[in-house]
C-alpha cells in the first residue's frame, strides 16, 4: 500500500480512500479521497490542465490502470556532437559559427 501525502495534511491510503486533516474539520474515506482529487486539481493552473487530468483519472480509476510508464529495450544511439554541450561561451559561438557555414556550404552545392 502506498501513502502519497502532501503538505496540506491530505494523504491517499488507496483506491477512493484518504485521510484529511484541515485543523478542526478531519475527513477520513471517499469524502477525503474527494476533497483530495478536488484541491490537487484547484491548483492546476488552466482550464485545459485540468480538464485533461480529470479525464486522465476519470479513466484510470474506470479502467482499474495503474499507470506504469516502463521504458524497456535499448536506448537508441545519439552522435557525440549532438550531446556535448560547449564549455565556454567562445567555443557555443564557434560551433554556432561553424554550423551556419556548413548549412552556407550545403546550400551553395558544395560537399560536407
Amino acid at each position: 500500500m502506498v501513502v502519497a501525502a502532501s503538505k496540506d495534511g491530505l494523504a491517499t491510503i488507496g483506491r477512493g480512500a484518504a485521510i484529511a486533516d484541515f485543523g478542526k474539520l478531519k475527513l477520513s474515506g471517499f469524502t477525503a479521497w474527494l476533497a483530495w482529487l478536488f484541491i490537487h486539481i484547484l491548483f492546476l493552473i488552466g482550464f485545459r490542465n485540468r480538464f485533461a487530468v480529470i479525464l486522465e483519472w476519470a479513466v484510470a480509476y474506470l479502467t482499474y490502470d495503474r499507470g506504469a510508464r516502463l521504458i524497456t529495450g535499448k536506448l537508441p544511439e545519439v552522435p557525440a556532437r549532438a550531446v556535448a554541450a560547449p564549455t565556454s561561451r567562445r567555443e557555443g559561438q564557434a560551433a554556432q559559427a561553424s554550423a551556419k557555414s556548413d548549412g552556407q556550404q550545403r546550400a551553395d552545392g558544395a560537399s560536407p
